[in-house]
């Protein structure tokens, strides 16, 4: 550990260690560039500081003491003197503490001498939202360059070779693989919540997360667009309803993500990057205490800047992950901003979104709608996709990326139920990239179940069958 005076901070300086205040508590990562902005914010408040790698240093020099993690009980009110195991106040996230807060605790807890003023937890604040600001012009060049033009796939090359970018295309050639059964797609989605669950506990004690979990995850998901391309989005639409929806949240999102990027023609490493923005661009969420998260109906003015806020948090986790690409960061600091300005934290406008993060606001806003959640009923599909439509008509959603999302999912996305026009309902099987609205759908009986009768809607003329409207599962309806 090493303790360095303010006035000897430069401009330009890259910071070798993360840099802490006297009481221990982290201020910026290591590898952070100094510019005169982030110098003012530090020596407003600050004279003194330290260059250490983590609170072991502080440990040793008696400033932080470790806790014994039976003191910290559910629901109880979090202590304004506690660390997390990255040195922030775990005060910051909670008004209680819930089983996550509990989770990151577990890497460790440790108690200031005396509690932070409010003053210095204000000027940390600022500082975080300088250090954003830092990085807005190296994102607009991370945005230019993202994505890259379509990769053009040679026609006689092996289209199953694990080598080529999955580019979407209309032919109809089988996979080698078999398609995973819903069953084998629920225990799936299940075992990779559980383990990005854990990864964002780590991020919430402003500990790096593991990228190479996140980056299985992506490589599991490339897999499965491979293996059965028209299949795949199904997979966005198996989020079972639990309280604990963030971690299934982010599948969903990144399911939608990788598909729509593949459809748009992305080269596959920004396929992956796509994949991996989704999986973390809400883990700000969990600095949200689960009244907020899960309160039905409007939310006052207060919790609403607090909401506001989750983006940023999202970005400065990402950031204290060193290993998770920048570019990743940039797309979850801006994946609620929106086409015509109106969206937030910084009210961009149109281009200057970048075609990174207005692909994850389609591919978010889409999953959230298709999601059972505690504080709503369910939204069926075909309105889900409705809805987002619909926002891209009002200028909120990238029209293009729209187009995506719906040319990858159809307008009755696999899985969901239709009404036909001989007034039979049906069960959407498949789908055709180039006729959105005419699906592969197996006929229902009058209890709801599976009749064997397969047709493909774009075979038959419109005025014969056609797909009406999207429905509820007549099965549930049944047993009501």
């Amino acid at each position: 550990m090493k303790r360095i005076a303010a006035s000897s901070l430069q401009d330009g300086q890259r910071l070798s260690d993360s840099l802490f205040n006297m009481r221990g508590i982290k201020l910026l990562p290591g590898g952070t560039v100094l510019n005169p902005a982030l110098i003012d914010r530090l020596t407003a408040l600050w004279s003194e500081f330290h260059m250490a790698s983590g609170a072991e240093a502080f440990i040793k020099d008696g400033v932080l003491t470790a806790v014994d993690l039976d003191r910290f009980k559910h629901k109880a009110a979090p202590p304004r003197m506690i660390l997390t195991a990255g040195c922030r106040p775990l005060s910051q996230v909670a008004d209680r503490l819930e089983h996550h807060h509990l989770e990151a605790l577990q890497f460790g807890a440790f108690a200031l001498a005396e509690p932070e003023p409010r003053a210095e937890a204000q000027a940390r604040y600022e500082l975080d939202q300088e250090a954003l600001a830092q990085k807005q012009e190296a994102w607009a060049e991370l945005s230019r360059n993202i994505p890259h033009d379509p990769v053009v796939v040679d026609e006689e090359s092996d289209s199953d070779s694990d080598s080529e970018p999955p580019q979407e295309t209309d032919d109809d050639s089988p996979r080698k693989e078999a398609w995973p059964t819903p069953e084998e797609l629920a225990q799936w989605r299940d075992e990779q919540a559980a383990r990005i669950h854990h990864q964002y506990a780590r991020m919430l004690a402003w500990l790096p997360a593991e990228a190479g979990v996140f980056a299985g995850v992506v490589d599991d998901l490339m897999m499965l667009l491979r293996t059965d391309r028209r299949r795949f989005a199904q997979i966005a639409l198996l989020c079972p309803r639990t309280s604990n929806y963030i971690p299934h949240h982010a599948i969903g999102a990144a399911v939608l993500a990788v598909s729509m990027a593949a459809r748009k023609g992305w080269r596959e490493e920004d396929i992956r990057l796509a994949g991996m923005s989704a999986l973390v661009h809400d883990v700000g969420m969990l600095m949200l205490p689960q009244r907020i998260r899960t309160q039905p109906g409007a939310l006052c003015d207060v919790d609403r800047s607090r909401v506001i806020v989750h983006p940023v948090d999202s970005a400065l986790m990402v950031l204290n992950s060193p290993d998770i690409p920048d570019v990743v960061a940039m797309a979850a600091y801006r994946h609620h901003e929106r086409d015509n300005g109106h969206g937030y934290p910084l009210g961009l406008l149109g281009s200057r979104i970048g075609q990174l993060p207005r692909l994850l606001a389609v591919a978010d806003s889409a999953s959230a709608l298709n999601e059972p959640r505690p504080y709503r009923p369910d939204v069926l599909p075909h309105t889900a996709v409705m809805e987002i439509a619909e926002q891209a008509g009002e200028g909120f959603l990238f029209r293009p990326m729209v187009r995506a999302l719906v040319e990858s999912i159809g307008l009755y996305p696999i899985g969901s139920y239709v009404l036909l026009s001989d007034e039979r309902i049906a069960r959407v099987v498949g789908i055709r990239h180039d006729s959105v609205d005419q699906p592969i759908v197996e006929i229902c009986t009058a209890q709801g179940q599976p009749s064997g009768e397969v047709i493909d809607l774009t075979e038959v003329e419109p005025w014969e069958l056609s797909a009406l409207d999207g429905c509820a599962n007549p099965a549930l309806e049944c047993a009501a």
